[in-house]
């Protein structure tokens, strides 16, 4: 079967120390084959990220970012799912699933 869209990467990884700006911006296309235009976005849990949607190409082919920001503070581990919601009826949501690693730092200090 054709695909409706490509999504690269296909997962958000957040890693990276305490303190440091973590972000990751994932490329959505969709096909000529399948129109498929994003409405909106969010995120399952939402306590340690922030999310946001941008059309960066329109027409029959539409390109999109979407950015995901850690909002974490201390280290440790996280896991979410973004819901991207689409005026496709036969694929009205697309989940992609959100894994973050905060690491402690190694410099000694606390943040």
């Amino acid at each position: 079967m054709d695909r409706l869209y490509e999504l690269s990467p296909r997962a958000v990884r957040l890693v990276g120390p305490v303190g440091s700006k973590i972000s990751q911006t994932l490329k959505l296309t969709t096909t000529e084959k399948y129109p498929l235009h994003l409405v909106s976005i969010r995120a399952f849990r939402g306590t340690y990220i922030h999310c946001s949607l941008k059309k960066i190409a329109g027409g029959k082919v539409a390109v999109y970012d979407i950015n995901v920001e850690n909002t974490r503070t201390e280290p440790g581990r996280y896991i979410d799912t973004l819901y991207v919601k689409t005026d496709n009826k036969s694929k009205p949501e697309i989940d992609i699933p959100v894994y973050g690693y905060i690491q402690p730092r190694t410099d000694g200090t606390q943040k």
